[in-house]
């Protein structure tokens, strides 16, 4: 799914992900625990579908760093 920031930052030539598109207690690792969607107190049924892992790493240049921002900046006055 794509959430209106990452359409935003994608025209921008910015690439995002969802950064848990299944959360962690609903993966297969954690099944054994019995936690199902909705039995947490904070919605993480909803926010799998929101929380975005822009590009964040040492190895960006100051120009791809100024592109990320530039586009979240733009993004969020719109």
């Amino acid at each position: 799914m794509s959430v209106p920031l990452q359409a935003a930052l994608k025209v921008e030539g910015v690439e995002t992900i969802i950064h848990y598109p299944v959360p962690p207690h609903l993966q297969q690792t954690y099944a054994d625990l019995g936690q199902g969607r909705g039995v947490l107190p904070l919605p993480s049924g909803s926010l799998m579908d929101e929380v975005l892992s822009p590009p964040m790493a040492p190895h960006l240049t100051d120009d791809q760093l100024d592109t990320v921002i530039g586009g979240i900046r733009k993004a969020i006055a719109e």
